[in-house]
């Protein structure tokens, strides 16, 4: 279980956060959520995804799901992660996370 936020400046968002149907909002929202985490933890049933919930700019609890590509570092040792879900936070999502499902945005 998580206690931790994974906060690694080398990450990226995965094309499909950008444009198509993934795209649920602003990628500027997706980053600043990354980058204000306030929890996170391995996915139990995939070790390789990291799942985590942070706070847009303007408040709402984001929900995020990073692929760990760890064997992959940058120069200070920290590791990529790459984002693949970005939504606004869900009853569900924050319960897998062990949360109260108040917190959910829908």
């Amino acid at each position: 279980m998580g206690t931790h936020t994974d906060t690694s400046p080398n990450f990226a968002l995965h094309q499909r956060l950008i444009e198509g149907r993934a795209h649920h909002l602003d990628p500027k929202h997706a980053r600043h959520a990354w980058r204000n985490q306030f929890y996170s933890q391995l996915r139990q049933d995939d070790e390789e995804k990291l799942i985590a919930v942070g706070y847009n700019p303007e408040g709402k609890l984001v929900e995020m799901i990073a692929l760990d590509v760890s064997s992959s570092k940058d120069a200070g040792g920290n590791p990529l992660r790459v984002l693949y879900h970005v939504n606004w936070a869900t009853k569900k999502f924050l319960q897998e996370l062990g949360l109260p499902s108040y917190m959910a945005e829908i």
